[in-house]
């Protein structure tokens, strides 16, 4: 049985991945993770944990790539104003883990980037893989640390590695457990009055990222991404959607970007102020009025994905909320 190390299984994509690969009995599954990393919902006695750290210099040293067939690399972090910890994870960690990789010839390498290392599009023109960066000009150190991290990822194949980048919408489903992504879910349902008018993004059940990232390993193809996301909906459609499933009836306002904007910079100088970091800033609101459009035309193609709704997305995320208590905090 082949050997894979996933990097990063204790967010949403990695426990579901790990879930899905201990059910098929796909290989003997190995995984890196902080000894401060909460391993409640894996599966452990299925699983040979190393305990390290993707941003340590000495990850090399180690020897937890040692006859590793293939690598999933999830790790990663998620944020709008720590550039120092977007750089240190997202970008110095991808690159230790792809010398890890080099060094021990691994045969093939997922990397798990993100649709914000790729432009946002419009509805008249949908983003692709193939879609230049775009973002040079906007101060979005999430977006810029992605791209980065992918660069190198990819600047590997030239050295040997096949490497095949994901690139994923934004993820709602079960046992997301920090909570990432699934915020949106309960800030919405706790105080969601407002929404980014005109805008909205792309939504994808993290069933499908799984499948996806499945579907690499087994036909990815060696220097290529895939964007892997559903349907690209409205921010109105999703915030309808989210107070439907709690039963709550609330008026929407749509908010233009001027006073959106406004907002964010008002509660940036606040932070600054009182030295305190707010959940909504200049960069996530902003982010919020790029609206992304993407085309998921390749991962259907390629590897014969039937997308769920978003509608179940939101729904699946919900009913774990739900059932974990998460909606009584």
């Amino acid at each position: 049985m082949k050997k894979i190390l996933v990097t990063g299984p204790t967010g949403l994509v990695g426990i579901n991945l790990i879930r899905k690969l201990v059910e098929l009995n796909y290989a003997e599954i190995h995984i890196l993770v902080r000894k401060t990393s909460n391993l409640k919902y894996l599966p452990i006695d299925k699983l040979i944990i190393h305990y390290g750290d993707t941003t340590d210099l000495n990850l090399i040293k180690e020897n937890y790539f040692e006859n590793i067939d293939e690598v999933i690399n999830i790790a990663g972090i998620v944020s709008l104003n720590d550039r120092k910890l977007l750089h240190e994870v997202n970008v110095k960690g991808v690159q230790n883990v792809f010398e890890c990789c080099i060094k021990n010839k691994i045969k093939k390498v997922i990397h798990i980037s993100s649709i914000s290392a790729i432009y946002f599009g419009n509805k008249n023109k949908l983003s692709n893989e193939n879609s230049s960066f775009g973002f040079e000009k906007y101060d979005l150190p999430y977006n810029h640390s992605k791209r980065k991290g992918e660069e190198i990822a990819l600047s590997y194949v030239e050295k040997g590695l096949n490497v095949v980048c994901i690139n994923p919408g934004f993820i709602l489903g079960p046992f997301d457990v920090k909570p990432s992504s699934g915020a949106l879910i309960l800030e919405t349902l706790k105080a969601g009055f407002f929404y980014p008018l005109n805008s909205g993004t792309t939504i994808v059940h993290v069933e499908d990222v799984v499948f996806g990232i499945i579907k690499a390993l087994e036909c990815g193809k060696n220097g290529e991404r895939y964007i892997i996301s559903g349907e690209n909906v409205s921010y109105y459609d999703i915030f309808t959607e989210i107070l439907k499933n709690a039963n709550k009836k609330r008026l929407l306002i749509p908010i233009p970007k001027i006073l959106g904007l406004i907002a964010g910079y008002s509660l940036d100088f606040l932070g600054k102020i009182f030295n305190k970091k707010f959940n909504l800033n200049k960069q996530a609101i902003y982010s919020a009025y790029l609206g992304y459009h993407l085309s998921n035309e390749k991962s259907i193609k390629e590897f014969n994905i039937i997308y769920k709704s978003y509608k179940t997305a939101i729904k699946d995320a919900y009913e774990w909320f739900k059932k974990e208590g998460y909606l009584d905090a």
